[in-house]
């Protein structure tokens, strides 16, 4: 919110896009990945 208040600037600029870009990544990449190790490893905890 505070990088949205600064000025149109060129590093500002790149922060916001970097922001941007991490932040939906979160949640369509690094979310659904995590939970697919987390319950393989669940998954082989139950095999031994």
């Amino acid at each position: 919110m505070k990088l949205g208040a600064c000025h149109v600037e060129s590093p500002f600029i790149e922060l916001g896009q970097f922001s941007t870009i991490f932040y939906f990544s979160y949640f369509i990449f690094i979310v659904p990945v995590l939970s697919l190790i987390e319950n393989t490893l669940v998954d082989l905890n139950y095999l031994k």
